[in-house]
């Protein structure tokens, strides 16, 4: 996505110092670190919504501005090849609406604290699982148009895992929110490709495996333990059925299905699994 401009002399450099010394701006120096023989990156892209937000209400198109100056700078190492790259459709086409909540966020970030939790928890991580691949944690400003079902975390695919900063209220939730992204990092990478299926349960089991490691790894998760017979009525004849949205209802929840629903279920599955 990245392109290269070579500024020359003469009249070349004066037209293309703009193109320039955007690109400059727009270079991001990732913090890397190891733990436990792994790599990891942490990329914050704060600064990319500053320019953004320095330009937006002058310009005439948006959405071009949006992919300039924050997806194509970012796209290969938080995007690119990723397996469910089609989950983070909205952040990668819909600029952000509500500017005054992006300024916010972006005025709000504490990134002391969010570099410690994240280097503490993938240090943990990688202490109980080792993945094969260098791992980046791309670290956003929550945005509207992605962020609508309160979402903390999203794995774009292995080793690509989106953070959104402003629903964070606790080192924990920092922590446990990374847990559970590099479970399913790693578990993509090690079975996405052998598995034969994709319904609701599967995904159910998917989230469900996660949470358990955040458990492991971090310390307690919040469940609901309770068994609500009508809403599993509900979701039941769905559950071998492959249908994301019908998945992302029961994961996080409708009219119908309490708020985050499919976590507990899913974690009540797997627990019960280990327990037999």
């Amino acid at each position: 996505m990245k392109r290269m401009f070579w500024c020359s002399f003469g009249l070349l450099v004066v037209l293309l110092t703009g193109s320039c010394t955007n690109k400059e701006e727009s270079k991001l120096k990732g913090i890397e670190f190891k733990a436990n023989g792994l790599e990891f990156e942490i990329l914050e892209t704060n600064v990319l919504f500053v320019h953004y937000l320095e330009k937006v209400d002058t310009t005439e198109d948006a959405k071009e501005l949006y992919d300039k100056e924050i997806i194509q700078p970012i796209y290969d190492s938080c995007f690119k090849e990723g397996e469910y790259i089609h989950m983070a459709e909205g952040f990668l086409t819909n600029p952000p609406t509500d500017l005054s909540l992006l300024r916010t966020n972006v005025n709000n970030y504490d990134s002391d604290t969010m570099i410690k939790n994240i280097k503490k928890s993938l240090t943990e991580s990688a202490r109980h699982l080792q993945g094969k691949k260098k791992t980046t944690i791309c670290v956003i400003p929550s945005k509207d148009s992605i962020n609508n079902n309160d979402l903390l975390g999203l794995t774009v695919g292995t080793g690509k895992i989106l953070m959104f900063t402003h629903l964070f209220d606790s080192d924990t939730s920092i922590q446990s929110t990374i847990a559970h992204e590099y479970h399913h990092s790693v578990w993509t990478k090690k079975y996405l490709e052998s598995s034969p299926s994709d319904t609701v349960l599967d995904n159910l089991v998917f989230e469900g495996k996660a949470k358990m490691f955040e458990d492991k790894v971090i310390g307690p998760v919040s469940v609901d333990n309770s068994y609500n017979r009508t809403v599993w009525e509900t979701i039941e004849g769905d559950l071998f059925k492959e249908d994301i949205e019908r998945t992302l209802d029961i994961i996080s929840g409708t009219d119908e299905i309490p708020y985050l629903y499919g976590y507990s279920e899913g974690y009540k599955i797997v627990k019960s699994y280990l327990e037999e």
